[in-house]
């Protein structure tokens, strides 16, 4: 306020937006009592151009409301004031710009009276959610963030009165006291202010939870006794620790959280811990989902086993995900493409997910200024293997309820060890098979992707792919990455003991540098002598598809053969990896088999660009730009583009493109679609067999399939 270190009179006040049409707009100056504003101006500005939009003249003498100090505000009309990123105002005395302030960011004016000036941003700001009767306010020098407004008055801190969490959660996603100072009281359940590991790139999440004392719960399921609140710099808290907080009632992202902590007290320490909501997660079509809303910030217990079903955040994110049904095949790999056995299964898989996430904030923005993915060590790994495997069962998961990134996730906490997240883990591992399953027959034929196999050291240029080496690798940022990725991939091909394998995500490199490196290295760890088909560059992309074959029990017959686009133009090899085909001779019987591996597009991006001609000698259908859009049977992106490439494929491999005539034949590799989706079903439409489906049997879970 005046007399604190700013201007004698200066701008106190702003009300701007709101939700809805923004009402009673206003601008409040204060200053010395008895100072007639006559000659003084208030000069809007739009932050976008830095012109001026508006300005009013004011009247009027500030009165004495106490020490001599006193306020005045200008009323604007419906939507008068522009709501920011950034726009800014102007305190004009007669001509003299006394403070230029700015609000959602900063910039310079470029005319009226305060062209030249650069802006002061007030560091806090009104959204389309500030309830109407707010407004940002200088308190003691500093500007605060929503609070109930007093145009023409003082400002004062208003009195902090305890509010109960379950007052500030609401019953609705979002909290009724969005943008309000609360003050609440409860005991610590879980965290995760601090760095729990060695790593300097791991961030913690920067808070705690707190909930409500037993006794103070209001007994409403809908809404939730716990909070996050967000203080990395905070007092130190421990679990069990009863807390009074300050803090403004935010929501970040559709996180609930107290922000803007002014005050950390701690009442008492060792305290029991409140009671924990206890969920239980579907297993079967029908049951009513977790309400994760309504135990937000809570402590939980789940008493049901959760089976691991993902793990693909693991390394990046310390995150896994658990099912309560077991390991989740998608819908289309055990459902009908489009029925509502399908769309059942697929709202069952999302209801009975649990995620577990691992304490930390892994994101991109990194403050500490160290990438805050891949979390080292990797959290939850164990066992003898130190491994983590799909069908591995959690038991008696407890944390803490949080949301980040649009999804619910359990915090782990282990009350005995803060530190140690994986203790409050415990895992049931399933041990790796012993050996390679007997799957019969004179030959054994296997498909591997070998998870962008590039000998060349990725080093962030393009110095990779075909097309004059103008492409990003896809592979090992150092030779200590690469070491280890080719040491388990030729121990897992050699102990495959196969006499022929079809290779996906194979550096697409002149000279067959990268084929004929992984074969030495399984050579020299296989009783076989394996050998591959040296096909040089394949298509454009940077990766490609391979053979290898062992050379005591096949040979190849004929030349290879590639599809791409030069084949059939339906074939789209910008999308599709060009197929690559091979006959083989059974050096035991002395019959041939043709194989073709393949790596159709990918489901990750779309295609709405891609264009398709068509070609009647395949009966391909043309499709414009536009029409492969993501299929809403859950089939993914680019389903169009996968089953056009998956009916010239069946066809072709039939034309004897080797130049060696077989009966025997064989589609391998990786298609990019579940077992009833389109290219699939295509191909079982000209007559080849799902080996899966034979041999296996159907992937779901109850069925014993994988």
């Amino acid at each position: 306020d005046a007399g604190t270190g700013g201007p004698d009179v200066q701008i106190s006040e702003i009300h701007y937006d709101n939700g809805g049409t923004d009402v009673g707009e206003f601008i409040e100056v204060e200053g010395p009592a008895g100072t007639d504003l006559a000659g003084w101006d208030l000069v809007l500005y739009n932050g976008s151009n830095g012109a001026q939009y508006d300005s009013v003249a004011l009247t009027g003498i500030i009165d004495d409301e106490g020490a001599g100090e006193g306020a005045l505000f200008f009323a604007f009309p419906t939507n008068g004031i522009q709501n920011g990123s950034p726009d800014g105002i102007a305190l004009v005395d007669n001509g003299t710009v006394v403070e230029f302030v700015s609000y959602e960011g900063s910039f310079t004016a470029t005319d009226g009276a305060a062209s030249g000036l650069a802006s002061t941003d007030i560091g806090v700001s009104e959204t389309s959610g500030t309830p109407i009767g707010q407004s940002l306010q200088l308190l003691n020098g500093v500007w605060t963030p929503p609070a109930p407004e007093s145009p023409g008055n003082l400002n004062t801190e208003p009195p902090i009165v305890t509010t109960f969490i379950h007052d500030v959660q609401g019953p609705g996603d979002a909290s009724p006291l969005q943008g309000q100072i609360v003050q609440i009281e409860g005991i610590v359940v879980g965290d995760f202010q601090q760095i729990v590991t060695a790593d300097p790139g791991d961030e913690p999440l920067g808070g705690f939870m707190v909930q409500e004392e037993d006794l103070d719960t209001d007994g409403d399921p809908s809404t939730s006794e716990g909070i996050f609140v967000f203080a990395p710099a905070g007092a130190d808290v421990n679990v069990g620790d009863l807390v009074q907080v300050t803090g403004t009632v935010t929501e970040f992202f559709g996180l609930t959280e107290l922000n803007n902590v002014t005050d950390i007290s701690i009442v008492s320490s060792g305290n029991v811990l409140p009671t924990p909501a206890t969920p239980t997660v579907p297993t079967a079509v029908g049951e009513a989902p977790v309400d994760y809303e309504a135990i937000e910030g809570m402590s939980v217990i789940f008493s049901q086993p959760l089976f691991v079903t993902g793990m693909f955040p693991l390394g990046s994110f310390g995150e896994i995900q658990l099912s309560a049904i077991g390991p989740q095949d998608h819908p289309n790999q055990t459902q009908l493409v489009g029925t509502q056995e399908s769309i059942d299964q697929r709202q069952l898989n999302v209801d009975s997910r649990v995620i577990l996430d691992d304490g930390e904030d892994e994101n991109e923005s990194f403050p500490s200024g160290i990438p805050t993915w891949n979390p080292n060590p990797t959290p939850y790994l164990g066992g003898p293997e130190n491994t983590l495997r799909s069908g591995d069962v959690v038991n008696s998961l407890r944390g803490v309820v949080h949301f980040s990134f649009g999804e619910y996730e359990i915090q782990p906490v282990n009350v005995a060890d803060p530190t140690d997240p994986d203790g409050a883990v415990s895992i049931t591992r399933t041990p790796r098979p012993a050996s390679v399953p007997v799957v019969g027959g004179s030959l054994q034929v296997a498909s591997f992707n070998v998870l962008n196999y590039f000998t060349t050291i990725d080093n962030g240029q393009p110095i990779c792919g075909p097309l004059g080496f103008e492409q990003r690798c896809r592979g090992a940022d150092t030779q200590a990455e690469f070491d280890l990725q080719s040491a388990k991939i030729a121990e897992a091909i050699a102990q495959l003991d196969a006499d022929v394998v079809g290779l996906i995500e194979l550096e697409n490199n002149g000279g067959n540098v990268a084929i004929a490196d992984l074969v030495a290295k399984v050579n020299a760890l296989s009783a076989r002598t394996y050998d591959y088909v040296p096909t040089g560059f394949i298509g454009t992309d940077v990766i490609a598809v391979g053979l290898i074959y062992d050379t005591a029990t096949v040979a190849p017959a004929g030349g290879f053969a590639v599809l791409d686009s030069s084949v059939s133009p339906a074939y789209i090899d910008d999308e599709n990896r060009p197929a690559l085909a091979q006959t083989f001779t059974d050096l035991g019987s002395g019959e041939t088999m043709t194989m073709a591996v393949n790596h159709l597009k990918s489901k990750g991006s779309d295609c709405l660009d891609v264009s398709n001609p068509g070609d009647p000698a395949f009966g391909v259908l043309p499709y414009a730009a536009g029409d492969d859009v993501d299929d809403p049977n859950f089939q993914g992106n680019c389903n169009l583009t996968r089953t056009a490439a998956a009916r010239v494929l069946g066809q072709w491999i039939t034309q004897n493109p080797t130049g060696t005539q077989s009966d025997n034949l064989l589609i391998l590799g990786d298609l990019n679609a579940y077992a009833n989706e389109d290219p699939i079903t295509e191909l079982e439409g000209q007559g080849y067999v799902d080996l899966q489906e034979t041999f296996v049997g159907s992937n779901a879970w109850a069925d014993g399939g994988h």
